[in-house]
């Protein structure tokens, strides 16, 4: 068929489509019936069938089927997310399938599923909702691609049948109405007063107010009975009565609801003090005892015209942000949908090269592939994650990213889009590894000449006597002390620099694991341990480090004979204590403020590590260290109760 007579059919078929709609006398179910039947022989597939949505959207019901009828039988239930309506509703326009499986669609559960090979459907919208689909189907694959115009009549069809469902709905209810308005003027004006939008009935002569609704005068401010008489125009803003008698007289299509004129202008009534009420607008020709008047629902959308100006505050709020914030649909390949300005000056990649494409395209050779999986993993697992990538910029030149991806949820809780947050921190990285080298080099320097330096004053101290042998000794002290803080400083980084996640468990085990390791140095004095059978508590991952340190500083400055104390228990908030005490000559103030405070200052600092370590691991999970001076030293750790 030439496409001179493609055309001429398809206006032949549609003149017999608005025939069908047009007559007045027909049943819904017949025009529908008749519609799909056109439709389907117009498109030559083997089906035409209506599919309605129920079950909050999990499933469709198929309330019509012509043509090849087992195919798609009605009052069959088909799991939406095995069909292709579900692409026509998500995407909210038509989806045409010539041929299922030269188009790529062997593998969606549609054809494995149902074996439909050839779909052409597209949404049905009833009074703003969706309401379903109708949907033109074949086993076999269709010869030729759908053309534009085969896709605008599948549009007129679902467009004809969704007016005539909202036309049935408003004839149920103008007729429910009527029988209202039959039982008594009483009981309409109830119905009318209980309405939650403005109603204005409108004398199409004059355009005077003949009847309202409390409703109506909670959005105008005036009194029922000050708005009747009216007229109805003068609501409007001062001005702009003429752009809405116009309105009123032509330019509403029966049961359309719009909120703007054509140019954009948002319609708005005046309230009595004078202010602007952003509302929409519906209005419909109504026949009451044969006189004529026009039917006006106006809600008052303040609220959502609020919400759309805190959206677009939010969107140019992303888009001008500091820091690169990208977008990516949560489909196959996480294509960019999105990227601010920001992500393009870190990167170098102007957006038209960034969207579509996955993110991956900032790595390179030297990117880390264990971080790269972590990102993968946590991605495909929908949950958030903050790393590091070593990325590079358009350019070449790299630089350390440091970035945040958090799964974004629709109404439904199905994740559709995930969101990242890039920040260039090269010199941080820089910093942090320059000062792990130095580390590493000091403490393996410290460590070597320490050795050196205590073998040389224990020899000296063994050959020489009186004064150079206690020199020798006070020597061999010092370097004995430096090599403990030397391990101590280890002990730190490794606490911060391989901290696993903290639990919820018992610390019972744990101190009395700790209390074991310095079992030989406890012999030699007095230890009193009180310990329930358990206390559970939010735990640092390297509270064994923190409570040997203390026990291991206690026993330093206890004397030739310690008392020591160890007592856990939980105090009235629900935090666990620890308490290591001993009857030392007790901690020295500087050291006790910097210890209560958390943190030193540069004219203000501890004389060795162990209490910044102890501080640090208790404080990593909320919780915090005080020191208690009275006849000796108590040592407090309280660590966050576990939830119950």
């Amino acid at each position: 068929m030439s496409q001179q007579d493609r055309n001429t059919d398809a206006d032949r078929r549609r003149r017999r489509l608005y025939e069908a709609f047009d007559d007045e006398a027909l049943p819904l179910a017949e025009k529908r019936d008749r519609a799909l039947e056109i439709g389907r022989e117009y498109l030559g597939v083997e089906n035409g069938h209506v599919e309605r949505i129920v079950d909050g959207g999990e499933t469709h019901e198929i309330v019509a089927s012509v043509g090849r009828e087992q195919l798609v039988p009605v009052g069959m239930e088909i799991d939406q997310s095995k069909t292709f309506c579900r692409q026509t509703i998500e995407q909210h326009e038509p989806l045409a399938v010539s041929d299922a499986i030269s188009e790529g669609w062997a593998d969606d559960p549609a054809y494995i599923e149902q074996g439909i090979a050839c779909y052409l459907g597209t949404p049905i919208f009833v009074e703003g909702d969706t309401y379903g689909t109708v949907c033109f189907v074949s086993e076999a694959p269709r010869e030729r691609l759908f053309d534009a115009a085969e896709r605008a009549f599948v549009e007129l069809v679902a467009r004809l049948l969704g007016r005539e469902i909202e036309s049935r709905r408003h004839e149920r209810r103008l007729d429910e109405r009527d029988r209202e308005i039959e039982r008594g003027e009483q009981k309409y004006e109830s119905l009318l007063a209980a309405a939650p939008d403005a109603i204005l009935l409108t004398d199409t002569e004059d355009g005077r107010i003949v009847e309202t609704n409390a409703a109506a005068a909670s959005l105008t401010g005036y009194d029922e009975s000050a708005l009747q008489g009216r007229v109805s125009t003068d609501l409007q803003p001062a001005g702009a009565t003429d752009r809405y008698r116009e309105l009123f007289e032509g330019g509403f299509d029966g049961v359309e609801t719009r909120s703007r004129f054509d140019d954009g202008t948002p319609f708005e009534i005046e309230h009595r003090d004078g202010s602007h009420v952003p509302v929409e607008i519906s209005a419909t020709m109504v026949t009451l005892d044969g006189e004529e008047y026009v039917q006006a629902i106006v809600r008052d959308i303040s609220e959502r015209r609020e919400r759309e100006r805190e959206l677009r505050v939010k969107n140019r709020a992303i888009d001008t942000a500091s820091i690169g914030v990208s977008i990516a649909a949560a489909e196959e390949g996480l294509p960019l949908v999105y990227v601010n300005d920001a992500f393009t000056d870190l990167t170098g990649y102007d957006s038209e090269t960034a969207l579509g494409q996955n993110c991956q395209f900032l790595q390179g050779p030297n990117t880390d592939p264990e971080a790269v999986e972590e990102l993968r993993t946590a991605i495909s697992e929908q949950e958030p994650i903050t790393t590091e990538l070593l990325n590079y910029r358009a350019d070449g030149t790299p630089f350390w990213n440091e970035v945040t991806v958090t799964p974004v949820e629709d109404e439904r809780g199905d994740v559709t889009h995930f969101v990242g947050f890039q920040r260039d921190v090269t010199e941080r990285a820089r910093h942090e590894r320059l000062i792990s080298v130095l580390n590493r080099v000091l403490r393996h320097n410290l460590r070597n000449k320490t050795n050196v330096i205590l073998g040389q004053a224990s020899h000296l101290s063994e050959t020489l006597s009186g004064q150079a042998s206690e020199a020798a000794g006070t020597i061999q002290a010092a370097a004995t002390e430096l090599a403990a803080l030397s391990e101590t400083a280890h002990d730190l980084e490794t606490a911060v620099n391989e901290q696993p996640a903290p639990e919820q468990r018992d610390v019972v085990p744990v101190v009395e694991s700790a209390i074991e390791s310095c079992r030989e140095g406890l012999e030699a004095g007095t230890v009193q341990v009180e310990t329930p059978s358990t206390a559970r508590a939010l735990v640092p991952a390297r509270l064994d480090l923190a409570v040997t340190e203390l026990l291991e500083n206690a026993l330093e400055h206890a004397g030739s004979d310690p008392a020591i104390s160890v007592r856990v228990d939980t105090d009235e908030t629900g935090d666990v204590r620890i308490a290591v005490g001993d009857d030392g000559p007790g901690l020295a103030e500087h050291e006790q403020a910097i210890l209560n405070r958390g943190s030193e200052t540069p004219l203000e600092h501890g004389s060795g590590l162990g209490l910044s370590l102890v501080s640090w691991v208790t404080t990593s999970v909320g919780g915090r260290v005080a020191a208690d001076v009275d006849d000796g030293t108590t040592v407090t750790i309280y660590l966050p109760g576990a939830e119950q």
